[in-house]
């Protein structure tokens, strides 16, 4: 019923196997939905004004001092906070998207043209 695949960790089920394996079981192929994972908190917009309202305050006053994801994470969450953001992600979940926009600014395509 299940064959091996090409790839490690890959099977096929044929789908003439799998409708005898519905009709055995007596169950229908419905369409069912998963909410996998915890669902957006709501204060992900506001949350995106201020990294990059941080971002650019920090380049504008510190400019010689390096940003530290840790820190700058915990300071978002906390000016939020102060601010009365309702339901914004935890100020770990903030570090994780700073992180991915500091590698992106790595990259070669990222930089001004002059």
């Amino acid at each position: 019923m299940v064959d091996a695949a090409a790839r490690s960790y890959e099977v096929v089920v044929k789908t003439r196997d799998f409708l005898e394996y519905l009709e055995t079981h007596r169950l229908e192929e419905g369409i069912t939905t998963t909410n996998v994972g915890a669902p957006q908190k709501e204060g992900w917009r506001d949350i995106c004004s201020y990294m990059p309202a941080y971002m650019t305050a920090h380049q504008r006053d510190l400019p010689e001092v390096r940003m530290k994801i840790q820190e700058t994470s915990e300071e978002i969450f906390r000016l939020a906070a102060a601010d009365e953001v309702k339901d914004p992600p935890s100020a770990g979940t903030i570090k994780e998207e700073l992180s991915k926009a500091i590698k992106l600014l790595k990259r070669a395509d990222f930089q001004l043209k002059r």
